[in-house]
């Protein structure tokens, strides 16, 4: 039976980045991969652009590529035929961000709600909570700033923590689709390698009211880390030609899947588990 997936994440998550390295994966083929993609979109302009970029180990610049509306992938398992439709309609994360502030478009609403698997990345999780808006001087200085207040402390994306936005986009989610299971992939995990701990645990010891939303409302769970650049962009000097060769072997980006401690370069494992 057929499914439908939609990749989702806050901006700066990585799908971008992701999407351009699976795109790798996609056309040079190459290695044991789980699933085998058996269509692909009509319009690729927009993949290639977002690929080149990639392959130039280069930060994509979104004001420059054109984003189409709808982007549409079909993989299969091997060992099965079950199927999985992947449905990337504009990468955004600005548009789920607007979940937060309760203008979200129709459209992502539909694709939210016709979808029955999600893949879901996050990156920045910061520790420090914002600066609070009130202060001594404000208070004391005679003026009445209760419009003030309600303005800063109003609820808008720009004035909340990474993993607050994250919590409510997934709230929202969870009571507005029939989506029951999901992939969290925690994104630049080579800079997280050295934490030592698996990504599940790496979410829960940094932000466990989050992970603890994401246990108790999707049946079925699972947790990654993915290095899909392969490197931090401040090593580009040093690893440049490293990173090209690796990706001509189609092993610069990977994922470390579940609790294993080593890395695969099967960037189709987490739909693998979707699919199911």
């Amino acid at each position: 039976m057929e499914k439908k997936c939609f990749i989702a994440g806050l901006p700066q998550a990585g799908k971008t980045t992701y999407i351009a390295a699976l795109w790798d994966v996609i056309q040079r083929e190459k290695g044991d991969f789980e699933l085998q993609f058996t269509t692909s979109p009509q319009n690729a302009s927009y993949l290639n652009e977002i690929w080149e970029y990639w392959m130039k180990m280069e930060k994509i610049e979104r004001s420059k590529v054109p984003v189409p509306e709808d982007i549409k992938i079909n993989v299969k398992r091997k060992l099965n035929g079950d199927e999985l439709e992947l449905d990337i309609p504009d990468f955004m994360g600005e548009q789920f961000q607007k979940i937060i502030d309760r203008t979200l478009p129709e459209s992502i609403m539909q694709w939210i709600a016709q979808s029955d698997r999600m893949l879901y990345l996050i990156n920045l999780l910061e520790d420090a909570n914002k600066d609070d808006v009130d202060n001594e001087e404000s208070a004391s200085d005679g003026i009445d700033r209760t419009k003030e207040k309600e303005e800063a402390t109003s609820l808008t994306p720009e004035r909340m923590l990474d993993v607050s936005q994250n919590l409510m986009v997934l709230k929202y989610i969870s009571s507005h689709s029939k989506i029951d299971k999901i992939a969290v992939g925690l994104s630049a995990w080579d800079n997280k390698l050295s934490s030592g701990k698996s990504p599940e645990d790496f979410l829960k010891d940094r932000a466990p009211v989050l992970y603890n939303f994401i246990k108790y409302h999707f049946r079925d769970h699972l947790f990654f880390g993915v290095s899909a650049q392969g490197f931090d962009y401040k090593d580009k000097e040093s690893k440049g030609k490293d990173m090209k060769d690796k990706a001509k072997q189609s092993n610069r980006a990977f994922i470390v899947y579940g609790d294993e401690k080593d890395v695969s370069f099967d960037l189709t494992r987490p739909f693998n588990y979707l699919i199911s």
